[in-house]
């Protein structure tokens, strides 16, 4: 056998020999490779040495309840054990979840939203008499209560009602009317007093009248008049007078001044002269029905009467 064909023939018993190790080898590197057994990790349990730890590394309570609800626990909570928690100033809410890891949180309570009442101001009131105005443009203040009130231009001063106002006769008219029909009985309307009590400087006041109610309701129901000195008695003074016939005929003899007169509110009027007023004295009065006055000539209730003067020195000349 020649050399040639010697290597053939050791060519072909290689061939057959290592082919099917080749085969093998193959179809082993086509399987996968099993996966690899899972590794249990070692289960964590959580003692009082992890809990100090954890607190002094300053995480909230929160966390470390959440980490002992997730973890096994092997708590010491003797005696001994809670005061080394304790003096390791781990707080009283996770000692007593280790005491009982088990126990779930309570649910919060729902927050109840109490309403608020929130005080709502009050508007201001109205002003009494908010339009009302002197002549030099000051305004008036309200009156303070009822009665009849005197603004001087500066302040309010309350008016004294006259004392004892009556309702004279004249003796010589009575007599002669009683037997002559066409002669009028005279009754005055009298003041008692040689002067008012209450006088003033300046010639144009406003009287303010409150919370006296209306002779004649829906009619400004009050006069200023002119009072005369004098009389039948020297300590009377004659605000009006009423002429009363024989045949019951009424007729006012009165020196009125004009005013203006004006609701300034419910139950106050002002009473404003039209005019300055001279030296002398005067009196506010309501207006009186001459009903009042026929129902009997002789003798009738007088009606009340504020009286005050004016004089420019501020009090009558003696």
């Amino acid at each position: 056998m020649n050399s040639t064909a010697r290597w053939l023939f050791a060519l072909l018993c290689l061939t057959v020999v290592g082919l099917p190790c080749v085969v093998a080898q193959t179809r082993n590197a086509a399987k996968p490779a099993p996966p690899p057994a899972p590794v249990t990790p070692k289960k964590e349990f959580l003692t009082n040495a992890a809990i100090i730890e954890l607190s002094q590394f300053g995480l909230g309570d929160n966390v470390i309840s959440e980490k002992i609800r997730q973890s096994e626990c092997n708590f010491d909570t003797s005696i001994s054990g809670l005061k080394q928690l304790k003096a390791a100033k781990v707080s009283d809410a996770i000692i007593s979840l280790m005491m009982n890891p088990n126990a779930r949180p309570a649910p919060a309570s729902a927050s109840v939203t109490v309403p608020v009442a929130i005080p709502i101001p009050k508007p201001a009131p109205a002003p009494t008499n908010p339009a009302l105005t002197d002549s030099a443009g000051k305004a008036i203040p309200p009156p303070p209560d009822k009665g009849a009130y005197l603004w001087n231009g500066k302040q309010l001063t309350l008016l004294i009602q006259s004392q004892v106002p009556s309702m004279g006769a004249n003796v010589g008219r009575a007599a002669l009317s009683a037997v002559v029909p066409f002669v009028k009985n005279k009754l005055e309307l009298q003041l008692i007093g040689t002067n008012a009590k209450a006088s003033f400087d300046h010639s144009q006041p406003i009287i303010l009248v409150s919370g006296m109610g209306d002779v004649i309701p829906g009619v400004p129901s009050y006069r200023l008049l002119y009072v005369k000195q004098g009389g039948m008695r020297k300590d009377r003074r004659i605000l009006g007078t009423y002429d009363v016939g024989g045949f019951g005929s009424v007729a006012m003899v009165e020196n009125e001044i004009p005013c203006e007169i004006k609701k300034v509110s419910e139950g106050i009027y002002a009473i404003k002269p039209q005019q300055p007023l001279k030296d002398g004295e005067y009196g506010l009065v309501p207006i009186t029905r001459l009903a009042d006055v026929q129902a009997n000539s002789k003798s009738i209730a007088a009606p009340p009467v504020w009286d005050f003067g004016i004089y420019a020195e501020g009090k009558p000349k003696n």
